[in-house]
């Protein structure tokens, strides 16, 4: 069984017994009891309930995706710290393994270099008596040689270091040109001298007779030593 109240404002509401209120109606200022269209208002009840559900899941939807896009670029962030750390550290070795590898150059280098402070780059063969007879490079002839004296041009890798040069001189028939008065395993006396650094050049002790040669016409060839150990050769013909 129903039952109707009126509320304040004028609205009719039927209260049935298992407690369901419903408006039926409403009194205008004219008396007049208007019907109210419960149809419409459900509809909009409903309307306005999808349109909130459909907002509530938009808005979870667009906070997950904020969140998901956050939380990536929280991980690239990280990412880029880790390859930072790790170009940073591999900088740090490259930089360390560079200098291990510098410090045994250079300990090859002086222990290279007092084997071998210096390399020859060219040797060129001169004719001097009293005073110079051919030129270094000059055409060599065997009837007037005299002194037969080797120029060196070498490159210096240290720079006053002393040393003695010595060399052989190799007949046409494959002999040593010696005198047993100064050596039976090089050409005469060595020569003392300083080695410079750089481009340089020097005139080694001449070997032969000042009043007659002691050469024949042939192919020789000349070895630069130092230290027991050939430096350079080279062929030339005397005429």
């Amino acid at each position: 069984m129903n039952r109707f109240e009126v509320a304040d404002d004028g609205t009719i509401f039927s209260i049935k017994d298992d407690g369901t209120i419903r408006r039926i109606g409403k009194i205008n200022s004219n008396g007049n009891i208007e019907k109210i269209d419960s149809e419409n208002s459900n509809g909009l009840l409903w309307f306005f309930l999808i349109v909130g559900v459909i907002t509530v899941i938009i808005l979870g939807i667009l906070l997950s995706n904020a969140n998901s896009e956050l939380s990536n670029n929280n991980s690239i962030q990280n990412n880029l710290k880790y390859e930072i750390v790790e170009l940073k550290n591999q900088n740090n070795n490259i930089k360390s393994e560079y200098a291990s590898k510098i410090k045994d150059l250079e300990a090859n280098f002086f222990s290279i270099s007092s084997t071998f402070p210096f390399k020859i780059d060219r040797i060129e063969i001169g004719n001097e008596g009293t005073a110079m007879i051919d030129d270094f490079g000059s055409t060599l002839y065997s009837y007037r040689m005299r002194y037969l004296k080797p120029k060196i041009f070498y490159t210096g890798f240290v720079n006053g270091k002393p040393v003695t040069i010595n060399y052989k001189i190799i007949n046409p028939d494959g002999t040593l040109n010696y005198n047993s008065s100064y050596s039976t395993t090089f050409s005469g006396d060595g020569t003392s001298m300083t080695i410079f650094s750089g481009n340089n050049s020097t005139i080694l002790k001449g070997w032969g007779n000042l009043t007659s040669s002691v050469y024949s016409s042939g192919t020789y060839r000349i070895e630069i030593w130092y230290n027991g150990i050939c430096f350079a050769s080279k062929y030339f013909t005397m005429y």
